[in-house]
């Protein structure tokens, strides 16, 4: 996503938590050949979206999950399972 590609990826593994559909790519039903087929086809037919798609993946990729970002969430994360006040 940082260099602007859209993603497409099964529903049933890594990664599909970071694609919203429609937005930064897609997400093809796992194991279903047809889906992916269509779903490659519908974006490559529309450079138009392909570009909107990599642009709003890069902008998803640099406000959450630059180290910055990730460890803001992480010490929130560490704060809240040990009781204690979020340092800001």
């Amino acid at each position: 996503m940082l260099y602007q590609l859209p993603c497409l990826v099964t529903n049933a593994w890594a990664l599909r938590e970071t694609v919203k559909p429609g937005v930064n790519g897609e997400l093809v039903i796992k194991g279903f050949v047809e889906d992916l087929a269509t779903k490659m086809l519908q974006l490559l037919s529309n450079p138009e979206r392909l570009v909107t798609m990599g642009q709003n993946g890069r902008e998803i990729v640099l406000c959450d999950y630059t180290w910055f970002a990730v460890a803001g969430r992480m010490s929130v994360a560490y704060d809240l399972f040990t009781m204690r006040q979020p340092f800001q």
